[in-house]
């Protein structure tokens, strides 16, 4: 095996190749652990909130047993009264229901609280003491005033479940409200017994927080400005969250539920608001036994992972080593080939016939490697020809076989410069065919290059074979004829004309005449430059296409149209500058929304901007569309329109396209890939066509307006009124909006005419589910009038 000078670093392909896909095998593992850890860890989280939810529902069953004993035993105390008890009267009744059995609702039914109300809400009689807290007043004055049983829990001092129930004067009780209250303690073992889980309660501190003041034994959270009048299991569970409250803060409880290690337990504690305003609940659940199945479920998958990853990684190096040395035995033919070794390299390389297994990419290397071995015995011969074929095909026209425009420039300098040092004269004729551009639209461009070799070919048959012949782009050839006179150049020129009229031209059973526009320039009279003497012919020829088709001209210093063309090229050149150094702008006018009055979108103007001013689209936009440049000019636009509904996601726009647009089939793919390339919405954006460019070719509009709008665009039609076939074309045309043409608003409050019209446009536009939008709204009272015909919309000075 031939060694190179890098030896010393050479790495075999089969460690490369598994090198790499290990990488990728690990980052698939990588990928699938962090998708399962993921899952996991979901389902681990989903199963904890559910059982939060759970165990808070628990909470609050628990607390509406405590509130229905209680109502049942108000309810029971009024009928707890002796004969002797009826017979007294007022308060008195209750109170020695109360003392009599004191110690039985004490004991029996741990009733820590009893008072009673008068219908005023002053206390009557309370055991064993008048209760201090705001909140139990409240409850007392709600309940009878809703004549309705009111329960609550109060830890001002101690925790307790209150029910306040109002009590109706009868036979057996006065009037007034029954207060009573138990501990809640009794509620916070039962849950902890029940749900293996403990709960806390938190309220307020009584005093300013003080971190400095909290010692261990207390109950006060500081950094919360908390404490715990209520706890179960408040030995274990009061540390827990006297340490959480230094790890984190009440917001953060707040927000969500908090994985806490306490030691060698994991807690999930979680916060849920009590009844009244700053009361909550904490839950503490212990969430060992889960955490740990979690860990050793995510422990499984990174050790299959790495597991497998090794394997495969081992794997895929054993079953590279033989076809890489199947590879390396064919690398070292290639030199062989390379020195033009092509006996050798024959007898080295060995293809595997039958192969057992069918054959794989090594075997089609090494056969392409045979057939390239061969092939290439033939190479320089075929190069060589290849050369002098480039070498053609810098000097002519591939399509007609012409000399191209730089062997052209080539030749007319050598001719132009001959002419000058001899004093003899020559010519240059200029044409193009007339009317090519309907050749290309009405049969396609195979058709129009079919067309161009068969002018290319009869046109060559008629001239001398002194005369130099090109084509310089398009559907334009030049002719130079040297040594030639006035008399010549024009009897050449008649002659190609009459040639071409009678060419007979057919494709897809459709008949083109042909005929060409010839402009003659003698040299070196009409000019000692090839760029002078170009521009006259040019000239020429669209001189002699003013004249009509199939026409030749000689150009004349006293041709006026030289000036018209110099001011079309000055134009010319201002628009191309414009489109490479973006000086055009655009304004954005606004469109008011009539029914909601607000603005809705705004419509797109274009100007250019001068060296001195701002030039309007009237003065540059006809140019641009005779000289095909408005192409351009509408993807510019449109362009920007999309690029500004991207920075803007509330931005809607309207954009005026120009009457050339239908000659342009490929504005929607094009259109298309813009909205993709921005991911914008195509629907906030509004294609506005004029009416006469519409009618001028319904067919061609219709198709356009359907493809822009399976984009998912909206169509208005511009400058409605101003044409006179409007309401016959107006049912097939499939656009959305109609703008109403600004002769006819403004001055509508004033013309019963205008009124009319509008008013009648409103009402068929409405019938064809189309949408109307009036110009040159420049007053109020023109604005009030136009919301009472039911327009949609309006743009115009009153509006912006």
């Amino acid at each position: 095996m031939a060694r190179t000078d890098q030896d010393s670093s050479f790495i075999g392909l089969r460690w490369k190749v598994a090198a790499m896909l290990g990488i990728v095998l690990l980052l698939t593992a990588v990928a699938v652990v962090m998708v399962a850890e993921s899952q996991i860890t979901q389902s681990f989280n989903e199963l904890q909130d559910q059982q939060i939810r759970y165990r808070f529902n628990d909470w609050q069953s628990l607390l509406e047993d405590g509130e229905e004993a209680l109502l049942k035993l108000a309810a029971l105390i009024p009928l707890l009264e002796t004969g002797k008890e009826r017979e007294s009267a007022g308060p008195h009744r209750i109170r020695d229901v109360i003392a009599r059995h004191n110690a039985l609702l004490n004991l029996e039914w741990d009733i820590q609280q009893i008072a009673l109300y008068s219908p005023d809400h002053r206390l009557e009689i309370s055991w064993p003491a008048p209760p201090t807290s705001p909140q139990v007043s409240e409850w007392v004055e709600r309940a009878y005033g809703e004549q309705d049983p009111v329960s609550g829990i109060d830890c001002a001092p101690d925790c307790l479940q209150y029910v306040a129930v109002p009590l109706i004067a009868n036979e057996t009780a006065n009037s007034g409200t029954l207060l009573m209250g138990h501990s809640i303690a009794a509620t916070i073992v039962s849950f902890s017994r029940l749900s293996g889980a403990d709960i806390a309660i938190l309220r307020p501190a009584v005093e300013p927080p003080s971190p400095g003041k909290a010692s261990a034994g207390d109950r006060g959270l500081p950094r919360w400005g908390q404490e715990v009048p209520a706890i179960s299991n408040p030995q274990r569970s009061l540390p827990v969250l006297q340490d959480l409250s230094q790890r984190y803060s009440l917001a953060q409880l707040r927000e969500r539920p908090i994985l806490f290690h306490d030691g060698d337990r994991w807690l999930r504690i979680s916060r849920k608001a009590g009844p009244t305003h700053g009361f909550s609940y904490v839950l503490i659940m212990d969430v060992t036994g889960a955490v740990r199945r979690k860990h050793q479920a995510q422990l499984l998958i990174i050790g299959m992972g790495i597991a497998g990853y090794l394997l495969t990684t081992l794997l895929l190096a054993l079953l590279l080593q033989g076809p890489l040395s199947r590879l390396r035995s064919l690398i070292d033919i290639l030199p062989a080939i390379g020195e033009h070794k092509h006996d050798e390299a024959r007898r080295r390389l060995s293809i595997r016939k039958h192969p057992m297994l069918g054959q794989d990419e090594i075997d089609l290397l090494a056969a392409t490697i045979g057939k390239l071995n061969d092939e290439l015995q033939g190479a320089e011969k075929a190069r060589s020809t290849a050369e002098l074929q480039l070498m053609w095909l810098a000097d002519h026209d591939p399509l007609t076989g012409l000399s191209n425009r730089r062997r052209f420039q080539e030749d007319f300098e050598r001719v132009l410069e001959q002419a000058i040092r001899h004093h003899h004269s020559g010519a240059l004729l200029y044409f193009d065919i007339d009317d090519f551009k309907s050749v290309n639209d009405l049969s396609g461009h195979q058709a129009g290059d079919r067309l161009l070799q068969k002018i290319a070919s009869v046109v060559a048959d008629v001239i001398r074979s002194s005369d130099i012949f090109a084509r310089l782009g398009g559907d334009e050839f030049a002719l130079i004829i040297p040594e030639c006179d006035r008399g010549q150049a024009v009897r050449l020129a008649e002659k190609v004309l009459a040639t071409l009229r009678t060419l007979e031209f057919s494709t897809d059973n459709r008949r083109h005449a042909v005929s060409c526009s010839i402009g003659i320039a003698l040299f070196p009279q009409h000019g000692e430059d090839i760029k002078t003497l170009l521009a006259n012919a040019d000239i020429s020829m669209y001189q002699a296409k003013q004249s009509g088709q199939g026409r030749w001209h000689l150009f004349s210093e006293d041709d006026q149209y030289r000036e018209i063309l110099s001011s079309r090229s000055l134009w010319r050149k201002k628009i191309s500058e414009a489109l490479a150094r973006d000086r055009f702008v655009l304004h954005y006018q606004p469109i008011l929304d009539i029914r909601e009055n607000r603005i809705s979108r705004h419509e797109v103007l274009i100007r250019m901007q001068d060296e001195e001013a701002l030039i309007p689209p009237d003065r540059f936009i006809p140019i641009a569309e005779h000289t095909g440049q408005i192409h351009e000019i509408d993807r510019w636009v449109i362009r920007q329109a999309v690029e500004q509904l991207a920075r803007d996601p509330q931005l809607h726009l309207s954009v005026n396209l120009s009457g050339s647009v239908v000659d342009d089939p490929g504005l929607p793919a094009w259109l298309n890939s813009l909205f993709r390339d921005h991911a914008t919405d195509p629907q906030r954006l509004v294609f506005e066509i004029t009416e006469t460019t519409a009618v001028a070719n319904l067919e061609g509009a219709m198709e356009l307006i359907e493809e822009m709008q399976a984009l998912g665009c909206r169509f208005a039609l511009d400058d409605f009124g101003t044409g006179f076939a409007s309401y016959q074309y107006l049912k097939r045309m499939p656009v959305d909006m109609i703008k109403i043409d600004g002769s006819f608003i403004r001055n509508l409050v004033n013309d019963p005419a205008d009124q009319l019209f509008v008013k009648a446009l409103v009402d068929v536009a409405r019938g064809l589910g189309k949408e109307t939008v009036a110009e040159f709204v420049e007053d109020r009272d023109t604005l009030v009038l136009l919301r009472s015909y039911g327009v949609h919309y309006a743009q115009g000075y009153h509006i912006g």
